[in-house]
């Protein structure tokens, strides 16, 4: 339905349904692109939330020469997708719990979902959200997340690749030493990270060693 760059590496992908899918805010589905040599399969989140559930909206890295994503900027409007899901067992959970959100790169999607959704909901719950990229125009959905959603949100972006004359007052670094400065006790709160396995990871250790349950 739509294609939409949204940085430098990172684009917004609108897919209409003909039958609206009921989904948990964080889940993905599989998006097939019919080709020549068969359909080219590829796992993506939501990064619209479940209220959405005819137009689904998903925020996707440009690799170049990947089999789907590096086609994005030749996708047009009318072309039809294959879709099938949802999947996933990361979806945002009710709780009374203050929430803490950590993402990198194309992993803000089911970020956005959850955020959306909860705000649609009117959920009283305080959240975090970090959130890491390397320069300023790296940083996706800016003025909609400064905003707040009209949660009780604070957004903590944080970049590792300022160059000489960026115009940044933010905080600097990866978003694993944002945490890390940040969270003194993770016993109480509960956690959702996505992006590249190595930062989940180092984040999902740190966490646990400031006390968050398994």
């Amino acid at each position: 339905a739509a294609v939409t760059q949204l940085t430098p590496e990172l684009w917004q992908l609108d897919v209409a349904l003909p039958a609206p899918l009921k989904f948990y805010a964080g889940q993905f589905v599989e998006l097939g692109l019919p080709t020549a040599q068969g359909t080219v399969w590829r796992s993506y989140s939501m990064a619209s939330p479940p209220s959405s559930a005819a137009r689904l909206s998903f925020v996707m890295k440009r690799i170049e020469g990947g089999a789907f994503s590096g086609g994005l900027d030749t996708l047009h409007v009318g072309q039809p997708l294959a879709v099938r899901g949802p999947f996933g067992a990361s979806y945002l959970r009710a709780g009374t719990r203050p929430v803490l959100l950590c993402a990198i790169g194309s992993g803000i999607a089911p970020i956005m979902a959850m955020l959306r959704d909860a705000a649609e909901r009117g959920d009283t719950r305080s959240f975090s959200l970090f959130y890491g990229a390397r320069r300023p125009q790296d940083l996706p959905f800016l003025d909609e997340l400064r905003a707040g959603f009209g949660l009780k949100l604070e957004f903590v972006p944080t970049l590792d690749g300022l160059e000489g004359g960026d115009a940044w007052d933010g905080a600097s670094g990866t978003v694993t030493r944002a945490v890390q400065h940040a969270v003194e006790n993770a016993r109480d709160i509960d956690a959702y990270l996505c992006g590249a396995p190595p930062m989940c990871e180092t984040v999902s250790r740190l966490l646990s060693a400031k006390g968050l349950p398994a």
